[in-house]
């Protein structure tokens, strides 16, 4: 994350502007981690690259960890690298940062921002390329044809995904949103939406693609 900040009083300290940033992750009115100018220079600086953030202690004892982040001059942007954040895993998420700047006569300034985590990594299927099943006359010798209904998760050997547990996950045959079942019956296709690549012959045979939702 990155914010900056102008002064045109005229009373900027040696040409700085400090920085107090704090973060309420998942926006639930508890603050998290602060990212500050007003402590030693380079406090929990290692940790925070390193991934550390368990380690990071309170220095200034305001109830928050805290890292140091320098103070920037008159108009220039905080480093991208001088903020950054602990791993924020899940679905879609919503969280808040305050910013204050305070120049050399002590004065400052407040605003507040927000940003959203998505996540944009698909499911990881592994797929089994094959799939047997008996096609069945529903009604013996009467109008209706056999027919065989597949389940997309019968192709499914294994699925791994960063932020869905494996037993959540959903399964289709295409594009769109996941189905019930799709039924086949003698080489055609029925209830499947168009675009679907599932191939039934009366040999048994399938050509499928995995798709995970």
């Amino acid at each position: 994350m990155t914010n900056k900040a102008t002064d045109t009083g005229g009373c900027i300290d040696n040409g700085w502007l400090k920085w107090t940033v704090i973060v309420d992750l998942w926006a639930d009115g508890t603050d998290d981690i602060e990212y500050t100018s007003f402590i030693a220079p380079n406090n929990d600086v290692s940790n925070m690259r390193n991934g550390n953030f368990d380690a990071i202690r309170d220095d200034n004892e305001n109830g928050i960890p805290d890292v140091y982040v320098a103070p920037t001059a008159n108009g220039a942007a905080i480093p991208a690298n001088s903020i950054i954040l602990p791993t924020i895993a899940g679905k879609m998420s919503n969280h808040k940062v305050a910013w204050k700047v305070t120049d050399g006569c002590h004065n400052f300034a407040t605003c507040h921002s927000s940003f959203m985590v998505a996540d944009k990594k698909a499911p990881t299927p592994v797929c089994i390329p094959l799939s047997t099943a008996l096609m069945q006359d529903p009604d013996g010798s009467g109008p209706l044809l056999p027919m065989v209904e597949l389940w997309a998760i019968d192709f499914m050997n294994k699925s791994y995904d960063n932020c869905t547990d494996e037993s959540d996950l959903l399964y289709t045959f295409d594009d769109w949103a996941p189905r019930i079942a799709d039924t086949v019956i003698q080489n055609k296709i029925s209830e499947c939406r168009q675009g679907t690549l599932l191939q039934q012959q009366r040999t048994g045979s399938s050509s499928v693609p995995c798709k995970i939702y």
